[in-house]
C-alpha cells in the first residue's frame, strides 16, 4: 500500500506480500516498482520508507535507492505506529519506545539523491574540463606551440 504521513512529507510504502504460488515470477518486484513510481510522481518531495523484515523486500528497495535508517528517522506519527499492532513483534517495539524493533527501516530521500546526483555531475564536469585542458596541452606540446620549462619536465 502507499499511504501518507506528516502532512505529505512522508509516504510509507509497506505491505507488500506475495502469495506462495506466485513468488519467483518477479511479482513481488514488479508491484514494488510500480508503487515506487507512483509514490515519486504523486509526491516528488517526500521521503519514502518502508518498515520490513523480509529480506527480499530489504533488496528490492536498496535497488531502488532506499538506506537502511534508524526508526527515529521515519514519520513520528502515532497512527502509523499504531498500525503496526497487528505485528507479532510489536510488544519489542513498544519496549524499546519505538526506537527498534526486528524490523528494518529503510528510506529514499528524494533531497540527498538529487544532492548526490548534483555532486557526479560535478564531478563530471571537473574531469571533463581537466581532460579538456591536458589534450589541449599535450597538443601544443606536440605542435611546438608550448614550451616546459626544465622544473617542469622533472614531473
Amino acid at each position: 500500500y502507499i499511504e501518507t504521513w506528516t502532512h505529505d512529507k512522508y509516504v510509507a510504502n509497506s505491505g507488500l506480500i506475495v502469495q506462495p504460488e506466485f513468488r519467483g515470477s518477479n511479482l513481488g518486484k514488479r508491484l514494488k516498482h510500480a508503487s515506487f513510481a507512483l509514490s515519486r510522481k504523486k509526491y516528488p518531495d517526500a521521503r519514502i520508507f518502508s518498515i520490513t523484515t523480509s529480506h527480499a523486500v530489504m533488496k528490492m528497495n536498496t535497488e531502488l535507492g532506499f538506506s537502511p535508517v534508524p526508526f527515529s528517522e521515519l514519520t513520528t506519527d502515532k497512527e502509523f505506529w499504531d498500525g503496526c499492532q497487528s505485528c507479532r513483534n510489536y510488544d519489542i517495539l513498544m519496549r524499546n519506545d519505538r526506537k527498534m524493533c526486528l524490523c528494518t527501516g529503510l528510506m529514499f530521500d528524494p533531497e540527498e539523491k538529487k544532492k548526490a546526483f548534483q555532486k557526479k555531475m560535478m564531478r563530471n564536469k571537473l574531469v571533463a574540463v581537466l581532460t579538456s585542458v591536458i589534450t589541449l596541452r599535450r597538443q601544443r606540446l606536440s605542435n611546438g606551440k608550448l614550451t616546459v620549462k626544465p622544473a617542469m619536465k622533472k614531473l
